[in-house]
């Protein structure tokens, strides 16, 4: 058969005569989905197609089917107004900005649909003076070439590539990375790996992109919608080569963007390296997706179209009901062996939210939902930018990113609510900010069953301490208003966002920390490191948690709550001389995940942080303080559990069902903790005197 032969009369096709095509050229594509491409080219190509071109198109749509841009909720099940009044404004603002779309709107396409509805509305331009690009590199899954933004920390790791604009633009080139003949798939990695860490190369690069298993050609949909593909440049051996090479071969390659000026700087330094690189394709100012054979022979294709070619299946979509429930765990802000007392020398958590690179100012946070997903994803798209405000920056001179992991199975309607609750949260949060994710990231992973979201903004400006700075400065606490749904009232939040920054640009904030779902003392405790906070009122240390709240150090006096007094902080109470021992891990009760029971007075904030700290380092806690109330799930929890922790004067109540449980952990071979002699229960209880090092992480996960 030849490929570059024309199929005729396409554009005419009948329902019998697309079943024919289809089992003629041995395609995937549904009957509907065939009938579907030859309206396209009667209507909008008006012309007929390449064989090659159609069996492109129906690699494509097999691999589109797979992830997060194919899959769209036709019905929508959800108990809370807030979540159901922003998909009613998405797909009011869907039908705005694309007034011919007549399909259902797909989970990828409503991630990026605030940014494109507020670019296209002129609220933000694009910015054009981005020096930094976060780069995701996600242990086990893919390497440098991944795309999306996280923190440093937990099971991510961040590396800032320089590079000169976000944005695609006209005359910009794209360069293929591959594995040279019989080269062994890890060596090529490694070798990729370290090429892109080379600064001789990296300067001259704008973005990477890892090419999936599914080709080249659906990266490209989603860096840009407008390029000139090149066929010719894979024809490395002189033989040419059907359209299909963009969507079957060059799975785990690399492709980077590069400008124009620098393409022979970078093909000169590609001449002595164990890698095949070659320019293939070029950004274009047409919007349209052209396939070059030679110089006299082409076809160009609308993006919108190749975006949208897969079948649609009805699905259903049933959300969690939130209005009741806080946010899930955000992963920022730090804790340590000094602002813990439960922690020994050494011991960090997860990193500060903030870091500063090159002049620029970097604030990110991720979160992995389990209950709450668009109030969880809300806020994860706000600290960023709220973050980088008290740093004295408006939200409008800010560059978002946003990066979601999706599961690719979303054919149970509960995993496609929290999908599309997720994907809610970030959109209402873009909105009602007026701020436009420069990028969006959307990518499908068959081993999770939740998503992951993460946000991250980057400003040129001064870091600003995450902890207290000068004893005798006062300690402010800022919550703004939230409704009965704990969500922010977002009218005020715009105004406080502009007031920050005119604190911090006048010198009034010295130091900061943003808290979601925490309590005053928990943030006091993170923001003390070098130095401490005395309390202004002792009942703070009960008020409990803040759906959202902002701590700020100030030397002057503002017209804010002040909370308290930064002090001199004494020097940790422990110093590390021999950890204690732990036994084996008990056999009798098992688990993936260990589950420890810690047990502390209430007004203990150092329980709390370590608490924290056990559930970052994979620790299933479950935190009691003996109050008659919980006497019955405390005996339930210490039964299933394998680990009892108790807290400095914590008392473990004494009833029938406590001790009997007690006497269950022991007899199964589980182990009682302490931190001080006189907190023992029995003489065979195991004191940490020293505190909990990353020895007892260790052994308490294995």
């Amino acid at each position: 058969m030849n490929y570059q032969a024309i199929i005729r009369n396409f554009i005419n096709c009948t329902p019998h005569q697309a079943l024919e095509l289809k089992e003629r050229l041995s395609l995937s594509m549904s009957r509907e989905a065939i009938l579907y491409c030859a309206n396209y080219y009667k209507n909008t190509a008006k012309r007929d197609p390449y064989i090659d071109e159609i069996k492109m198109l129906d690699q494509l749509s097999a691999a589109l089917e797979k992830d997060a841009h194919s899959v769209s909720p036709v019905q929508f099940f959800t108990n809370d107004a807030f979540v159901a009044q922003t998909y009613a404004d998405l797909l009011n603002k869907r039908a705005e900005l694309y007034p011919n779309y007549t399909t259902p709107c797909t989970l990828g396409e409503a991630a990026e649909l605030a940014s494109a509805y507020l670019l296209r509305a002129e609220k933000k331009p694009p910015l054009k003076d981005v020096s930094l690009v976060p780069e995701n590199v996600r242990e086990n899954r893919f390497s440098v070439g991944a795309d999306c933004v996280c923190p440093v920390g937990s099971t991510y790791r961040l590396q800032m590539l320089p590079y000169h604009s976000i944005a695609p633009v006209a005359s910009d080139i794209l360069v293929l990375l591959s594995p040279r003949q019989n080269q062994p798939t890890l060596q090529f990695a490694g070798l990729c790996d370290k090429l892109l860490q080379d600064e001789r190369l990296i300067q001259h690069v704008k973005a990477v992109r890892t090419v999936r298993n599914d080709g080249v050609l659906r990266e490209l949909l989603s860096m840009t919608n407008s390029v000139r593909i090149h066929l010719s440049a894979f024809a490395l051996h002189g033989v040419a080569v059907p359209a299909t090479v963009l969507c079957n071969t060059y799975g785990g390659c690399r492709i980077l963007r590069i400008g124009a000026q620098s393409l022979s700087a970078v093909m000169q330094y590609m001449i002595t390296r164990e890698l095949q690189a070659f320019p293939f394709a070029q950004i274009t100012s047409d919007q349209k997706f052209t396939v070059s054979r030679n110089q006299n022979e082409s076809f160009a294709l609308d993006p919108l179209f190749l975006r949208k070619l897969y079948h649609y299946k009805p699905t259903n979509a049933k959300l969690t009901d939130e209005k009741t429930l806080p946010p899930d765990p955000i992963q920022f802000g730090t804790a340590n062996e000094a602002s813990c007392k439960y922690l020994a020398t050494g011991v960090n958590s997860c990193k500060g939210d903030l870091s500063y690179l090159n002049g620029m100012l970097a604030a990110s946070a991720t979160a992995a939902p389990k209950q709450t997903f668009f109030k969880t994803s809300l806020y994860t798209a706000l600290i960023p930018v709220i973050s980088l405000a008290v740093s004295g920056i408006p939200a409008a001179m800010q560059g978002l990113s946003i990066a979601l992991e999706l599961p690719s199975d979303c054919n149970d309607p509960h995993v496609l609510g929290n999908c599309m609750a997720t994907i809610l949260g970030i959109y209402r949060a873009q909105i009602e900010l007026g701020l436009p994710a420069q990028s969006v990231t959307v990518r499908s992973f068959e081993d999770i069953q939740s998503p992951t979201v993460t946000a991250f903004s980057l400003a040129h400006t001064e870091a600003i301490p995450e902890h207290f700075t000068t004893p005798g400065n006062t300690v402010y606490c800022v919550s703004p208003a939230v409704d009965a749904c704990g969500l922010p009232d977002f009218a005020a939040l715009r105004q406080l966002l502009e007031q920050l920054v005119r604190l911090r640009r006048d010198g009034s904030i010295t130091a900061f920390r943003v808290l979601i779902n925490q309590s005053v003392t928990d943030g006091i405790r993170k923001m003390s490191t070098v130095h401490s906070c005395t309390l202004s009122d002792s009942r703070i240390a009960s008020n409990g948690t803040l759906p959202f709240a902002i701590l700020l150090e100030s030397s002057r006096k503002l017209p804010l709550y002040q909370v308290g007094t930064v002090a001199q902080k004494g020097s940790t109470p422990f110093t590390l001389m021999e950890e204690a021992t732990l036994p084996d891990r008990p056999t009798l009760v098992w688990s993936e995940s260990p589950t420890l029971v810690l047990l502390s007075k209430k007004e203990d904030t150092d329980a709390a942080v370590l608490a924290n700290v056990l559930k970052e380092r994979g620790v299933d806690v479950l935190h009691f303080f003996g109050d008659e109330k919980e006497l019955l799930p405390l005996s339930r929890a210490i039964l299933g559990a394998q680990y009892l922790l108790l807290c400095k004067n914590a008392t473990l109540p004494h009833t029938r069902q406590i001790d009997f449980a007690l006497d269950t952990l022991r007899r199964a071979g589980g182990s009682v903790l302490c931190f001080s002699e006189a907190d023992r229960l029995d003489a065979h209880d195991l004191c940490l005197k020293n505190g909990i090092g990353d020895a007892f992480f260790e052994k308490i996960r294995n």
